[in-house]
């Protein structure tokens, strides 16, 4: 008896401590235009051609950002045209890659093609782009429709390398932003460690009353 309220206090305060704490979001900490660190992990950036300053702080919190909001983080700005590429020390799983001011065009009122971003690996929209057109790896922003656009995109599975490739569209000499975050939160408890605790417990509380029942 006195063993297994021991072992059903054992299991429950572990199940405690695992319980997760919520999203652990951790945003890119930005070295400079060619590196960075992301929950530890390193990563290097190939093109962009970035717009200076190539780092600034920017507040991802809006509307377009309401999946995983972020205050006063790093991003890097680059310019609008220019095919970048991200290579990761080691794969991130969970990777949000928050997109900034992305253009449609250079100059509103001028009929001009749409800017076309395609993406490797594969994307999910979780929020924002509302007035982009997403087909398959693309995101087409079309200057009928909005000059600019932005929000969250996720990837399934690890990640160790993201291309961003552009065609069309908008003007060399302008900036836009993008940074990641990615949520380090604990892995959830299996079922089955659920299960077992409270099916121990239960006899517990069954041995308990036997004992109860004798000793009247």
């Amino acid at each position: 008896m006195a063993f297994i309220d021991r072992f059903v206090g054992l299991l429950t305060s572990a199940l405690v401590l695992a319980q997760p704490a919520g999203a652990a979001l951790v945003a890119a900490d930005w070295v400079d235009e060619t590196a960075g660190v992301l929950g530890g992990v390193g990563f290097t950036v190939t093109g962009g051609d970035s717009h200076f300053p190539p780092v600034l702080m920017s507040d991802l919190s809006g509307s377009d950002y309401s999946y995983a909001p972020l205050k006063n983080v790093e991003v890097l700005q680059y310019r609008t045209n220019a095919n970048i590429s991200f290579v990761f020390d080691t794969p991130i799983s969970n990777l949000l890659l928050y997109a900034g001011y992305w253009r449609g065009e250079f100059v509103s009122g001028f009929d001009e093609p749409a800017s076309v971003y395609t993406l490797s690996p594969a994307f999910s929209v979780e929020s924002g782009f509302t007035k982009s057109q997403i087909a398959g790896p693309t995101i087409s922003i079309d200057d009928d429709v909005t000059d600019f656009d932005g929000g969250i995109l996720s990837f399934a599975g690890p990640v160790s390398s993201l291309s961003i490739t552009y065609t069309a569209g908008a003007d060399l000499d302008y900036g836009q932003s993008l940074t990641f975050a990615v949520d380090l939160a604990p892995v959830p408890i299996p079922a089955g460690i659920v299960l077992m605790v409270t099916g121990v417990g239960c006899l517990g509380a069954a041995s308990r009353r036997r004992m109860s029942q004798g000793q009247m």
